[in-house]
């Protein structure tokens, strides 16, 4: 059988001198922390932003372990995209959301653009980075479901 070396591997390799400092430190350590947001839908309509919080600049997103819920009636499908003004996809985009449920960011749905360790830029003027959430499209009001955001993301140690 053949053995196959991840890169992060390689740069630790134990026959380096002081492997550990080889990588970035962000990039193979650092404390994941998490965003918990809920937000009620009243008349989000297609092109409608959600101001979702603000994060540190700096941190990096892993939408391998984010995800949103939505609960309550979802009366009409609709497709969602979480990031920043930059990166309107960063966390994920998912679509045809049309029952409540447990939406992962890395599920078949979604597609993240922050699959590779990518730091949050501030916002102009601030030392933060505002997450948005963009109805991208719908098929009619979903007054009332709930969306709960679960935005996981690293900060250097």
């Amino acid at each position: 059988m053949a053995s196959y070396d991840s890169d992060v591997y390689k740069a630790q390799d134990p026959g380096r001198v002081n492997p550990s400092r080889l990588l970035d430190k962000d990039v193979i350590s650092g404390s994941v922390e998490y965003a918990v947001i809920s937000h009620t839908l009243t008349n989000e309509s297609a092109g409608d932003t959600i101001n979702v919080c603000l994060l540190p600049a700096g941190g990096i997103p892993v939408p391998q372990l984010s995800r949103v819920t939505f609960s309550g009636v979802m009366n009409n499908a609709f497709e969602l995209r979480v990031g920043t003004a930059a990166t309107p996809s960063g966390w994920f985009s998912l679509q045809n959301i049309d029952q409540p449920g447990d939406w992962g960011c890395s599920a078949p749905a979604s597609v993240a653009q922050w699959t590779v360790a990518t730091p949050l830029v501030a916002d102009p003027g601030s030392d933060a980075a505002k997450i948005v959430a963009r109805v991208t499209a719908t098929d009619g009001p979903n007054g009332g479901a709930v969306l709960t955001f679960l935005l996981a993301y690293k900060v250097g140690r």
